[in-house]
């Protein structure tokens, strides 16, 4: 779980993204990112290198120039393992065991929305209000004042 926590964390920036699709169309040295992305070399850099160090960009020198490569393969797998964590079945992740355990334990006892429609329906005379459920104190008398309600 945690190499496809840092996978999403790489790709969650828009620059990254930028340049993880420039580099699938072609090859490019820093200097061609900079000029079509209008970002300052020091961020390219920076996000070249966090590409780097994940694998998704590889880099070759050609006399003085760096020319960064998407390594296609790895962004693949990469892709691939994300998608499987979202779009697989859940139950199946490893690394998602326990909480899965939980979550048929709280089915077992049974879901809160059936406890609140179980809890609804249960008693439908509960609600009806008689006459006589609102009752007040006799009138008490008091030297001064007659026919006031006794408060309680």
């Amino acid at each position: 779980m945690k190499d496809i926590l840092n996978f999403a964390r790489l790709i969650s920036d828009d620059n990254r993204l930028k340049i993880i699709r420039l580099l699938s169309d072609r090859d490019m040295c820093v200097c061609e990112l900079m000029e079509i992305m209008q970002v300052p070399q020091s961020r390219i850099s920076q996000h070249l290198l966090r590409l780097r160090s994940e694998g998704i960009v590889s880099d070759r020198r050609e006399s003085q120039w760096v020319i960064y490569a998407l390594n296609k393969e790895i962004l693949e797998q990469r892709l691939e393992r994300l998608e499987m964590f979202m779009r697989g079945p859940a139950s199946e992740l490893d690394c998602m065991k326990d909480e899965f355990d939980r979550l048929n334990h709280i089915e077992n006892r049974g879901l809160l929305s059936e406890k609140l429609t179980k809890g609804c329906r249960k008693n439908p005379q509960s609600k009806k209000t008689s006459n006589n459920s609102k009752k007040t104190m006799p009138r008490l008398r008091t030297s001064g004042s007659v026919g006031k309600e006794a408060r309680v």
